[in-house]
C-alpha cells in the first residue's frame, strides 16, 4: 500500500497535478499522466501535450494520438492485466514512437488513480 501511495505522489508530481489515467512504462521506462485531452509523456521531457479522445473509463481497448512537437505518436490503451515495479495494473498501454530504425513500441501498464 505504501509503494501504491509514493507511486500516485510520484505520478501526480510528474504532470504538475493530480491525474486520473497514470501509467509506467515498462520497456522503456516513461511515465504518461493524462487529463481528460491534456497528456504529460516524461520520455519526451517535463513537456505536456494534447491527447485525443481523451480516454474514459470504460476504454476497453481504443486508440488515441499524443501529438508531441516532434509530431503525433499513436497510443492504445486495453483493458488487460499488466505488472510494473511489482503491482498488478488493469490497464496495458502502447505507444508508438518514432526512431531512426522505425516505429519502436513502448509498453507500459496503467491504472486510473481513483481505481
Amino acid at each position: 500500500m505504501i509503494l501504491r501511495t509514493l507511486l500516485f505522489s510520484l505520478l501526480a508530481t510528474q504532470a504538475g497535478a493530480a491525474v486520473p489515467l497514470l501509467c509506467l512504462g515498462t520497456g522503456p521506462q516513461f511515465i504518461l499522466a493524462v487529463r481528460e485531452d491534456r497528456a504529460t509523456f516524461d520520455y519526451l521531457g517535463d513537456g505536456t501535450f494534447d491527447f485525443s479522445p481523451a480516454p474514459t473509463q470504460d476504454l476497453g481497448f481504443s486508440a488515441h494520438v499524443l501529438e508531441t512537437a516532434g509530431g503525433p505518436l499513436d497510443v492504445f490503451f486495453e483493458a488487460r492485466a499488466c505488472q510494473a515495479i511489482g503491482l498488478d495494473f488493469p490497464i496495458t498501454v502502447e505507444v508508438g514512437v518514432p526512431t531512426s530504425s522505425g516505429i519502436s513500441r513502448f509498453q507500459g501498464c496503467c491504472l486510473w488513480q481513483d481505481g
